[in-house]
């Protein structure tokens, strides 16, 4: 899960089960053929003919000011999979010609740098955008690490591969019945592959990546590998060694290295000193040079001065709570408060429709728990219509607005006529979040929600992917009984089953060490493990919260309840190994395979990391989902 706002889940206000019978019908507005949303009305359709198109052009360079390795442009228009990217050519330019109305999201990437996404409006104007990348926040130096957790891809000419198919079908032919009762065949190119690079004399991390016979048979010829650890995020990033790059679909690059024939090793290198320096910010620059007054380039400097202020204090609170990870919890609710209060300090100076769109972007940050300025939610709400394109600037703005002001007749209005699907998917989800509990008129709402958002124009969409995790008929759903499972026990031994687990109060964690909110819950999951299972960690320091090392010598005994914590690492090495140097975790874990990750995830619902199945003594589910974490573990577990 990397680019969910940081605002969500939250727990939104409880809605009334009998306004949402017409949800499955709300979203009918007829989708286009590429996934986006028609305009609900013959105006809107007659005014965006009129319009034509709005033409963007400009140039995306790196920190230096220098084109980069290979860079491009991406238009994030449909809720489905953002479109091919735009190649950015050899002097860092790129032209886009954008059809329809509102706004629309850009992602900009470049090899060896972090992405970087801008909100445009479409006016059918002409305009010039300048983009600089910043780079990924890391480490200052690697000197400490033992080891940079890598993974990759073998790939083949696709001519080779054609070519081994052909023998293939060839010996098939010359002996009849060759390929019957012969099992699996061998695997095709481009099976995950995890390793790990071990630190060198000279400050160099070298990996040794040995390669699959089946593999070179297929006529493999180039690796293509990424750093999965080496970033203070979930980044995974391309590596220093490359012969090549390629886009990875996701915001960064794969590195590309030629496999040598008849070669059984891969022997790759990692060089810190080659990396483009840690943590710098990047910019934007937008004008529209045939009508300096327009508001075009004042709302993309708006949009990425508020997106670059939310970084900012989020990058120096991971600081922080890297070296006071007992204040994890605590820090995370100023910052967030920090971000509203901010933004509704820039939107107040603004006029016009860059105080709108200013109003759009503060709502995203939006959440029951935090103080709000309710003159701006109001204003938010009598400035703009429920099918207004401004929505489209951020869409997760109204379902987090919605939140602090529920409005039944505004919500069902934007469901049926708002012509962004992002917009009403991100609506739906909050409600189908919000009314997680066997209580009917609960189970009622998240039915209605779920099934308006099996509607065409979500299908492939990341909110249908999402919701599939909160169906109510799902087999993890709260009050249904917990399936059958068998893990790999770490370390070796009879592996942990659902029938070994019966009478056993417990929470299946399926997590991973590059899972920056996985790792960010872990001082609140040891802290709620131990009380709950009656211990108390006194800290080595005084009036400090326990740390790391004060939790290695937890003596339990019988424990009332357990932690099963599944990882989603390549490599049960990796898991030991942070367990050392880290955080113990003094309870249950399993790594399973590639394949096994797969049966899992269809089996419980795994859609994304941290997801969490707490389960009763009667072998009852009693909460899951990915906003289950610590707190609520502890929460739903605590006697009395």
């Amino acid at each position: 899960m990397r680019h969910l706002p940081r605002s969500f889940p939250r727990q939104v206000s409880r809605l009334a089960a009998s306004t949402l019978a017409a949800f499955a019908l709300a979203c009918a507005t007829p989708a286009d053929p590429e996934g986006g949303a028609t305009a609900p009305g013959a105006d809107a359709t007659a005014d965006a003919q009129t319009q034509g198109p709005t033409t963007l052009r400009g140039s995306v360079v790196g920190h230096d000011g220098e084109r980069m390795a290979l860079a491009h442009a991406h238009i994030v228009r449909s809720v489905r999979a953002p479109a091919e990217p735009v190649d950015v050519d050899a002097d860092g330019r790129f032209e886009l010609s954008l059809e329809g109305q509102g706004f629309i999201e850009l992602m900009f990437t470049g090899v060896g740098h972090a992405q970087a996404s801008v909100h445009v409006p479409l006016d059918g104007g002409v305009h010039e955008l300048q983009v600089t990348l910043g780079t990924h926040e890391r480490p200052e130096s690697y000197a400490e690490r033992e080891s940079i957790a890598g993974f990759g891809f073998f790939q083949g000419w696709p001519e080779l591969e054609a070519e081994a198919e052909a023998e293939a079908e060839a010996k098939a032919d010359a002996t009849p019945g060759a390929g019957e009762g012969q099992g699996k065949p061998a695997p095709s190119p481009g099976e995950r592959v995890g390793f790990e690079f071990e630190p060198q004399a000279d400050g160099t991390f070298l990996a040794k990546v040995k390669l699959n016979p089946a593999d070179l048979e297929l006529g493999a010829t180039e690796f293509r590998y990424q750093l999965a650890s080496a970033t203070n995020s979930s980044r995974t990033i391309n590596g220093t060694e490359a012969a090549s790059f390629v886009y990875d679909g996701g915001g960064d690059y794969f590195s590309v290295v030629r496999v040598e024939p008849g070669a059984e090793t891969l022997e790759l290198r990692f060089d810190p000193a080659a990396m483009t320096p840690p943590g710098l910010p990047g910019k934007v620059a937008a004008s529209t040079p045939d009508d300096p007054s327009s508001d075009f380039g004042a709302i993309v400097a708006l949009d990425w001065r508020l997106s670059a202020l939310s970084s900012e204090l989020w990058a120096e609170a991971m600081a922080e709570s890297e070296a006071e990870p007992e204040e994890a919890d605590a820090l995370r609710e100023r910052v967030q408060q920090a971000v509203i209060d901010q933004t509704a300090d820039a939107v107040r100076t603004l006029e016009g429709a860059v105080r709108t769109a200013g109003l759009v972007i503060w709502a995203e940050q939006l959440a029951p728990e935090f103080e709000a300025d309710a003159a701006l939610v109001d204003e938010l709400f009598a400035t703009l219509e429920p099918d207004d394109a401004a929505w489209s600037l951020r869409p997760w703005a109204l379902s987090q607005a919605l939140k602090l002001s529920p409005k039944p007749d505004y919500r069902d209005r934007a469901v049926r006529e708002h012509p962004d699907a992002k917009v009403v998917g991100a609506v739906l989800l909050g409600i189908l979040w919000a009314n997680q509990s066997p209580d009917e008129a609960a189970v009622q709402a998240s039915k209605a929600a779920y099934e308006a958002l099996q509607d065409p124009r979500f299908e492939g969409t990341m909110y249908a992917h999402m919701a599939g995790q909160y169906d109510p008929d799902r087999a993890t759903a709260p009050g249904k009984a917990m399936p059958a499972f068998s893990l790999p026990r770490l370390g070796g031994g009879d592996p942990i089953t659902s029938e070994g687990m019966a009478g056993q109060v417990y929470a299946l964690d399926f997590w991973a060490t590059w899972c920056a909110p996985c790792v960010a819950d872990l001082p609140e999951l040891h802290a709620v493990y131990a009380a709950l299972n009656g211990a108390e960690v006194a800290p080595a320091k005084a009036g400090e919260a326990p740390a790391p090392a004060d939790y290695r010598a937890l003596d339990l005994g019988a424990r009332r309840v357990e932690i099963i914590s599944v990882s989603w690492d390549d490599a049960g090495e990796t898991v030991s190994r942070y367990r050392e140097n880290d955080w113990p975790m003094p309870w249950l874990h399993s790594v399973p395979s590639m394949e096994e990750r797969q049966v899992l995830s269809e089996r419980f619902n795994v859609i994304g990391v941290p997801t969490m199945i707490v389960v009763d003594g009667e072998g009852t589910i009693l909460a899951s989902g990915l906003s289950v974490r610590a707190k609520q573990l502890g929460e739903l577990l605590s006697e009395g």
